[in-house]
């Protein structure tokens, strides 16, 4: 199934270990929503389409996003990497 973008609707999220579910789809674009998001595993997964953009200036406390064995499409932004 997608990944559900309810999951960062969280204000307390600090960790989305994510990998090996089979999640298809595009990746939700409401990282925002989750202020204190540390790190993101999305590795080995069947996710569509571009890499959104971040609000990186929204998620100060970012450190790892990683999306290895997907089927994504187009580059990484650059306020992504």
């Amino acid at each position: 199934g997608t990944l559900p973008a309810s999951l960062f609707d969280s204000a307390t999220l600090r960790l989305a270990y994510l990998n090996n579910n089979q999640f298809s789809g595009r990746i939700p674009e409401n990282f925002s929503n989750s202020p204190l998001l540390r790190d993101i595993f999305l590795n080995n997964n069947l996710l569509t389409g571009p890499v959104p953009d971040i609000a990186v200036g929204e998620l100060f406390t970012l450190n790892e996003f990683v999306l290895q064995a997907n089927l994504l499409t187009g580059s990484m932004p650059a306020n992504v990497c």
